[in-house]
This record gives C-alpha cells, sequence and structure tokens, in this order.
C-alpha cells in the first residue's frame, strides 16, 4: 500500500455531487455549469461522483446515464432507489470514492461552481501538514444568472457566514467549541473539502435538513483538525426571484425549519463533546458550559425570526443542562431579545 502523502501527491480528487429533479429547466441547467467548473480546474486529477437521489425526472436520469457513458474515466453516477436526502446521497458517493482509493473529497452541491483552483489548493494542503484532515474556503453568493448578489441582498444567515470566516476563520484542533459558542456554522458543504477517510468515519446524519453543521460538529470533536483558504472562493448559489430558501420551503415554512435546526445542531454538538471527552480533549463540566452557551445563541437566532416559543424552549433546555452555568451565561449574554425573555420568565 503506497503511503498516504504519496496517495495525496497524485491521487485523484473526488468531487462529490447529490442530485435530485423534478423536471424544472433550472435543475439541469445548474448541474451542467457545475460539472463545467470541475472541467475548468487547474489540476486534472479528479473524479465527479454523482448520486441522483430518486429523482422523479426520468429525463434528468437519462442525462446522468448518457453522462456517464460518454466520461466514464470522468464521471460515475449511482441512482438511489428510494429518496433519503443530499446528506445520505454525499455518503454513498463517499463510500464509492473510498473503494476507488480516492485520497480527498470536495464536496459540491449540484448549482454551485467551485473555484478552478480548488484541487491544487486543496492538494497543496494536505501535502504541506499532513495532520491536516479538512480545508474549506468562503462563499461568494451567485443568483440564478450567475451574476454575483449584492451584500445588502444576501440572507442574514449566509452573510453571517461570510463575515465570521473574513473576520476570523476557526483553524486548527476542536473548533467546534467556538463554533457552538461564537457562530453556528463553519461554512456552506459546497466549500468544504477533506480527507476521504474523516467521511467515512463521520457519515452525514439520517436527517432532512441542517446535516451540515452536525457533521462539522462531529468532525471536529472527534479530533480533525481544520484549515482555511481564501484562495477558493465557492460561488454559492441563491435564488434571488423567489420567497425564502428551498429547504425552508420543504421543510413546512421557518417555523418547522427552525424547530428541525434546533433539534439536529443540539444533537451535532452533543455527538461533538461525547467524543471530545472520550478524547480527554474536554470535561464534563466544560462541556455543560459550552452546551448553555450554544443555547442561548440558538435561542437568539429563532427569537429574532419571530419564534419566542421556540426560543424559551432552548432557554429550558439550556436551564436544566446546568443551573449555574445558565444564570452564568445569561448574565453575560448581550442579545437584548433574549434578555427580555429571561426576565419575562424571571429566571
Amino acid at each position: 500500500m503506497k503511503p498516504e502523502s504519496e496517495t495525496i501527491e497524485i491521487g485523484k480528487a473526488a468531487f462529490i455531487i447529490p442530485f435530485w429533479s423534478d423536471g424544472k429547466p433550472q435543475r439541469l441547467s445548474y448541474l451542467k455549469k457545475t460539472l463545467e467548473s470541475i472541467w475548468q480546474q487547474s489540476d486534472t486529477a479528479w473524479h465527479i461522483y454523482i448520486t441522483d437521489d430518486f429523482s422523479p425526472h426520468e429525463g434528468d436520469k437519462e442525462y446522468l446515464r448518457n453522462l456517464q457513458c460518454q466520461y466514464p474515466e470522468h464521471v460515475t453516477v449511482t441512482f438511489l432507489q428510494q429518496n433519503h436526502g443530499c446528506g445520505e446521497a454525499r455518503n454513498v458517493s463517499a463510500r464509492r470514492a473510498s473503494a476507488d482509493g480516492r485520497p480527498f473529497i470536495c464536496w459540491l452541491d449540484s448549482d454551485d461552481i467551485a473555484s478552478p483552483n480548488r484541487v491544487a489548493e486543496v492538494r497543496k494542503k494536505f501535502l504541506t501538514d499532513p495532520c491536516l484532515d479538512l480545508v474549506y474556503g468562503n462563499i461568494e453568493i451567485i443568483d440564478e444568472d450567475g451574476l454575483l448578489v449584492r451584500p445588502e441582498l444576501v440572507l442574514p444567515s449566509i452573510g453571517n457566514i461570510i463575515r465570521d470566516i473574513n473576520v476570523s476563520p476557526l483553524e486548527g484542533y476542536d473548533v467546534w467549541i467556538k463554533m457552538a459558542v461564537e457562530r453556528g456554522n463553519l461554512s456552506v458543504p459546497s466549500a468544504v473539502n477533506l480527507r476521504t477517510n474523516l467521511a467515512l468515519r463521520f457519515p452525514f446524519p439520517d436527517v432532512p435538513f441542517c446535516e451540515d453543521i452536525h457533521t462539522w460538529f462531529r468532525y471536529s470533536g472527534g479530533g480533525a483538525k481544520f484549515a482555511y483558504s481564501p484562495l477558493i472562493p465557492t460561488q454559492y448559489r441563491v435564488p434571488q426571484r423567489v420567497s425564502g430558501s428551498e429547504s425552508r420551503v420543504r421543510a413546512g415554512g421557518i417555523e418547522n425549519f427552525n424547530r428541525y435546526k434546533c433539534q439536529y445542531d443540539t444533537l451535532g454538538l452533543d455527538e461533538a463533546m461525547t467524543l471530545a471527552r472520550a478524547r480527554g480533549a474536554v470535561s464534563q463540566h466544560e462541556t455543560e458550559n459550552i452546551r448553555v452557551s450554544f443555547l442561548l445563541r440558538l435561542a437568539a437566532l429563532v427569537a429574532h425570526e419571530g419564534q419566542q416559543t421556540l426560543a424559551l424552549e432552548q432557554l429550558e433546555i439550556a436551564k436544566s443542562t446546568n443551573i449555574d452555568a445558565f444564570h452564568r451565561a445569561q448574565a453575560n449574554f448581550s442579545d437584548l431579545l433574549v434578555r427580555s425573555l429571561i426576565s419575562l420568565r424571571n429566571y
């Protein structure tokens, strides 16, 4: 078996793309732009893995079959027999990439655009630091037509990710702590690259939404080392001629989506804390403090979207985690809306 450093040096990167289509024209047109960005990579040692997540549109599935037949050395397509969600679709491709010996993975959604130097930069990062497990970049927001979206039109949740990365990118070990207490996300999946064995060790959870944050928590809690590169921004598509994100629509609206988010983000954090304690990286007392601070921040997020009942639920969970930690954290928490909710309940 070749040493991993040699495998990274000469092995093919695996671009992993989950895909689902109901036949709307943009599904396929966006995918073609995504594929074009891979073909334009300066480092040509790559292979594309597409998992069709039980698309109902036969015409677009036929396109994928023809694509694989036309480029068998570059494209592998898997067709699922039932719909699982993009997380499991990525897991399926990751397992195939591992079986093919691909040393590292570039997650890329079917409507986003990869930087032309992505493979080259990620390969260089992994070769420079053998301990490095994950490399991520920032994002640029594009609209339906591939044009950059003005900053003032970017959704606040996405704008916060961009701002946080620009101001203070998370790097090193145990970044899950700052992610939990200070910001809530690392970057979008399409901007994340990692060693294949890390993807296999911590697959995406079987949940319909918010699988990314859940997974980043577990990567880091399990001991992975993260690094940031400013040289490979991903163009992240956010259509401007529709109202609300597609995930929120599929969830049944913003209230249902935020309820899912609170549930799954907290589950991911809890798993990260368990993993970190098992490594001796943190104590039980430290994880309780982190969890309380995380829940206060989560309460602030949903409160500002008008969901006071859900925010109060997060405060109750925080209080039940550790009452002393809750009182310390809330005394220093600056968000005025959450402070008013705490005062309302007379905590």
